[in-house]
């Protein structure tokens, strides 16, 4: 690409003449409104970012826990490493939290297969174990692979780890993804694991050892994940299963959600098919219990392809809502923005609950590939995450969410954060689209931020209140032919948008600056600068990048913007 800069200035008439053409102007122009002594806290999340600084050396880790693995009431990160088919360079580790957020790391084995760890306390003791897998890597038989097998790691009350055996098994995909679970509720941990691609079961703890429990065998063609929780409130734990189904006549593979339910002895002699007439092509690859809509019983999420909600009606009768049409892994349901109703975080975004069965999708803008794992880190009762690289070298970062505070004059942004600053916020389409800062393709420094179809908006909060000359510069370019309604709009209450330049105005091959007077715009559309003002990159087609974007007051002295594709400054 040909990265050229090209300059316009937009006179009053020619914006007078844009903005009027796009969007009417107002009937009545507010009132001015006074400068607050404080920045407004807009009610809309976002997030700040803080560098965890600890340091890994192997292959790429994944964090698998977020647990208090010493009890000293802080959260401490629990993961491995793993090479496929191999146990070389695998680690088992846990980082521990000093208080401050400063960790350290302590690797518990090498060299093994200890993959999938999670914290529980399963002997009752009063200290955190650990639960392993570790798989059985037979492809073509016969082979003199180790079997599948489940560790219990036995915490001595001192953070040293014993690796105990529970359960081997000679089937691939067995005893995969424990769930870790107080099953028949005697103050213990019980693992609930499917045995092979069609069984069921769950080990009991006893004092005397571990004991075994089939609770289906040959009833799907597979199982994708399974799910405990009290699904028809009789105080005993019930288990959802994702499964697959071959359609007996077309042979098509299918599949279907259904609950095992507990009869009150830890039997589970029937099952109840959710929404039968949902068979689908695509897994429930990701379920989460959750009260979602507050109606005090146990609801399910599902990542199919699709994030769904199933709602549960009582007497185990469950409604689906489709939700959103963009694949999401490692659902986490919980209240991001502190307005009392469920959230639904995934790797690398949410989705804003908005009330009235409305969703919001936006992006939390990583700037490179990575995972996240969710939770309450710093034990003030919001929600945060743990975003991470897929090497070594790159981040982990603990992010804390927060309210969106708009930006004061000047300011500037060339993205080169791994995040946005805390005034922006951004909006996607529920299907795809997404916003990102990347690498790719950059103008000046080594980031810029991404916009792809089909819906996707960056909005800049700004504090304006009491200025008087305000402009706003920014690089754009066109990865795709744009349409005239895309590109910048500007509003001074979030509720009424006027269009002050199209993105059809920039290169499709290479970079434009524009360089827009806010307060000729502002006065052309019947907006006023206050403590709410915003300004809008939207997107519903295509794809484009923005970079170096600067909001300033141009009479101010020492002003000084520096290009660097062009070498000057102005």
């Amino acid at each position: 690409m040909n990265h050229t800069i090209r300059d316009f200035h937009f006179v009053l008439i020619a914006l007078c003449l844009l903005t009027l053409s796009i969007t009417p102007a107002r009937a009545e122009q507010p009132a001015q409104v006074d400068a607050l002594a404080s920045p407004l806290v807009v009610d809309a999340p976002s997030f700040t970012s803080h560098p965890l600084n600890v340091t890994h050396t192997t292959i790429t880790p994944d964090l698998t826990d977020m647990v208090d693995m010493d009890g000293d009431s802080d959260m401490d990160l629990l993961g491995y490493t793993s090479e496929p088919n191999t146990s070389e360079e695998n680690e088992l580790f846990w980082w521990e939290n000093d208080g401050n957020f400063g960790f350290s790391e302590h690797i518990l084995a090498t060299n093994i297969d200890a993959i999938l760890p999670h914290g529980f306390d399963l002997d009752g003791d009063g200290d955190m174990d650990i639960v392993t897998y570790a798989p059985y890597y037979c492809y073509v038989y016969p082979c003199s692979h180790p079997p599948a097998e489940l560790f219990w790691w036995e915490n001595d009350g001192n953070q040293n780890f014993t690796p105990l055996s529970i359960y081997q098994v000679t089937l691939r995909n067995a005893a995969h993804s424990p769930v870790i679970v107080d099953l028949d509720k005697d103050s213990d941990g019980d693992l609930v694991f499917y045995e092979s691609d069609d069984d069921l079961a769950w080990l009991e703890f006893t004092p005397s050892g571990w004991v075994y429990h089939s609770i289906f065998s040959d009833v799907y063609d597979g199982i994708e994940d399974i799910l405990v929780q009290d699904f028809d409130g009789d105080n005993d734990l019930d288990i959802a299963v994702a499964n697959d189904y071959t359609h007996p006549t077309y042979g098509w593979v299918l599949d279907r959600l259904d609950i095992w339910v507990n009869d009150g002895s830890m039997a589970f002699p029937t099952s109840t098919r959710l929404d039968s007439a949902a068979d689908r092509y695509t897994g429930n690859l990701d379920l989460k219990a959750v009260d979602f809509d507050g109606d005090g019983d146990w609801d399910i999420l599902s990542s199919n392809g699709d994030v769904e909600w199933w709602e549960n009606q009582g007497s185990l009768q469950f409604t689906r809502q489709d939700i959103s049409g963009y694949y999401m892994g490692g659902l986490y349901p919980g209240d991001v923005d502190g307005d009392a109703d469920m959230d639904i975080l995934y790797k690398w975004g949410y989705i804003e609950n908005l009330g009235a069965d409305s969703f919001q999708r936006r992006s939390i803008a990583l700037s490179k590939p990575g995972n996240a794992w969710f939770g309450d880190l710093d034990h003030d009762g919001r929600i945060d995450l743990v975003a991470y690289g897929f090497t070594p070298a790159e981040y982990f970062d603990w992010l804390t969410f927060v309210k969106v505070t708009p930006a004061a004059l000047p300011y500037s942004t060339g993205f080169e954060e791994p995040y946005a600053d805390d005034c922006w916020e951004n909006k996607l389409s529920l299907g795809q689209g997404q916003v990102v800062i990347q690498s790719d393709t950059i103008v000046t420094g080594t980031q810029s931020l991404y916009f792809e179809e089909p819906t996707a908006e960056a909005i800049l909060y700004l504090d304006l209140s009491g200025a008087d000359q305000v402009e706003l510069s920014f690089i754009l370019g066109n990865e795709t032919e744009p349409t005239a309604e895309d590109g910048l709009y500007i509003s001074d209450d979030g509720l009424t948008w006027s269009l002050v330049m199209s993105r059809t105005l920039a290169s499709t091959s290479g970079w434009t600056r524009f360089v827009i007077d806010l307060d000729e715009a502002s006065a052309a559309n019947g907006l006023v600068f206050n403590n709410a003002f915003q300004v809008k990159f939207s997107l519903s087609n295509g794809a484009f990048w923005l970079d170096e974007v600067k909001v300033y007051d141009p009479t101010a002295p020492f002003r000084s913007i520096y290009l660097p594709l062009l070498g000057k400054t102005e």
